[in-house]
């Protein structure tokens, strides 16, 4: 309000926008397209904002569906500024989601060396390597994560998803867990711990937790995506692939992640 030419400003608030639906539960068409007008508003200003690009490139790969669009932005991010962190960054998960593999996990290392204690870097890489079916060496980094902040909610996720994928599936619920209490009862962690429980036999538990989010989603905007994955993990596949119908319809973000085989 004070200084409408501040493109710093505009891009603080495209990344605010951009981040709610993203961190937290909330419907991707009441922010996303925000965010992107306020980083087309910062690029108006200064053409040369390498962020800039980077958020757009966030949103043409999260939201738009673009990846061509997603690409071309987190290039010329990179271009304007070699050591942009969320260029780099971005353009590492973009390449994951498009099982360009390699490729993404240099992205992303080269992400780490500019931040080396960049938290959601060192989560991202872990989740890369186990898309890149390389579970062990994803342990090992997210492991190591965790020693860095056993309270940053989204490495334990992230650990979540790769010791289920080498069968430690009790270490999995303890993480899952211990995420969804870090992280004040997010619903993708409840998703997983549905299925990890259903995983382990305990069905009861597993309806118990599966009702609890239904509960919510009646209550308050709660990602398809996240009751896709909790039914998907009881077995009911019709529920399932109708909540992941109202997840395209939604544009949920997290629907990037069917892509990765």
């Amino acid at each position: 309000a004070r200084d409408p030419d501040y493109a710093q400003a505009w891009l603080g608030l495209a990344s605010v926008q951009f981040r709610i639906p993203i961190a937290g539960e909330a419907p991707p068409d009441e922010f996303f397209p925000n965010a992107r007008a306020a980083a087309q508003r910062a690029l108006e200003i200064d053409p040369t904002l390498a962020e800039g690009h980077a958020m757009l490139g966030w949103i043409a790969q999260w939201y738009e569906w673009d990846w061509a669009a997603s690409e071309a932005h987190f290039q010329r991010a990179i271009e304007l500024d070699p050591n942009d962190t969320e260029g780099h960054l971005g353009y590492a998960h973009l390449l994951s989601m498009i099982g360009r593999h390699e490729q993404a996990l240099a992205e992303v290392q080269r992400a780490r060396e500019i931040s080396p204690f960049h938290l959601i870097a060192a989560s991202l890489e872990g989740f890369f390597l186990l898309r890149a079916q390389r579970a062990a060496e994803a342990i090992q980094r997210l492991e190591a994560a965790r020693r860095l902040d056993e309270n940053f909610w989204l490495v334990r996720l992230h650990l979540t998803e790769a010791y289920a994928e080498v069968g430690r599936v009790e270490d999995a619920l303890h993480e899952v867990q211990v995420a969804r209490q870090l992280s004040g009862g997010s619903t993708i962690a409840m998703a997983h711990e549905v299925s990890l429980l259903s995983r382990l036999g305990r069905h009861a538990e597993a309806g118990a937790l599966l009702a609890e989010l239904r509960q919510h989603s009646s209550e308050r905007f709660v990602p398809p995506y996240d009751l896709a994955l909790a039914y998907a993990g009881v077995g009911d596949a019709d529920a399932a692939l109708a909540e992941l119908e109202r997840a395209f319809e939604a544009r949920d973000p997290k629907m990037v992640l069917l892509r990765v085989g």
